[in-house]
C-alpha cells in the first residue's frame, strides 16, 4: 500500500512539472505573439502618419527590435536592417543628410551581421555590399513598402506639399 501511495504521489509530481512546463512555453509563445503584436502597432505611423510620426515610428521599431528576447540573430538583423534602410530613405528625402549618413551606416552594420550569420565570407561580404548602394537600397524600401503597388508611406505627401489642381 505504501509503494502504491509513493508512485501515485511520484505521478501526481510528474504531472504538476509537466504541465509547469507546458504553461511556461505557453507564456513565451504568447510573450512571443505580443512582441510581434507590439513590433506592428509601433510599425503602424510609418505608413500612415506624418513626416515626424514616420520618423518616430521607425525609431521606436528599431529600439523594439535591438531590445528583442524572441527574434533569432538572423530576423532580428534582417528586420533591422531594413528598418534602418528606411530611415536612411526618410531622412534622405526629407533633406537630413546628417541623419541619414548615420542610417545608412547602421543599415549596413545590420547587412554585414545578417551576412555573417547566414554564412558569407568577409570578401564576398565586401562584394556585396559594394554593389548594394544607396540607391539600391531606397529603391528595395519604395519596393517594399508599395507591396501591391496600392500603398506608400503617408509621410510622401508632406514632402510633396500641396498638390495644385489644375483644370
Amino acid at each position: 500500500m505504501k509503494l502504491s501511495i509513493k508512485l501515485s504521489l511520484a505521478i501526481v509530481v510528474l504531472l504538476a512539472v509537466g504541465s509547469g512546463g507546458c504553461s511556461s512555453e505557453q507564456s513565451k509563445n504568447e510573450a512571443k505573439k505580443e512582441f510581434i503584436r507590439e513590433g506592428d502597432r509601433l510599425f503602424i505611423p510609418y505608413m500612415t502618419g506624418n513626416l515626424e510620426q514616420a520618423r518616430q515610428s521607425l525609431n521606436q521599431t528599431i529600439n523594439h527590435y535591438e531590445e528583442s528576447k524572441f527574434l533569432d540573430a538572423k530576423t532580428q538583423a534582417g528586420f533591422l536592417e531594413l528598418d534602418y534602410d528606411r530611415l536612411y530613405v526618410l531622412e534622405k528625402r526629407s533633406g537630413n543628410q546628417d541623419a541619414a549618413d548615420i542610417a545608412l551606416i547602421k543599415a549596413r552594420y545590420w547587412r554585414f551581421r545578417s551576412l555573417e550569420l547566414n554564412g558569407v565570407t568577409g570578401s564576398e561580404e565586401a562584394t556585396i555590399e559594394a554593389l548594394d548602394t544607396p540607391e539600391k537600397r531606397m529603391k528595395r524600401v519604395v519596393n517594399f513598402d508599395a507591396g501591391d503597388g496600392k500603398f506608400s508611406p503617408k509621410y510622401l505627401q508632406d514632402l510633396e506639399g500641396p498638390k495644385s489642381k489644375t483644370p
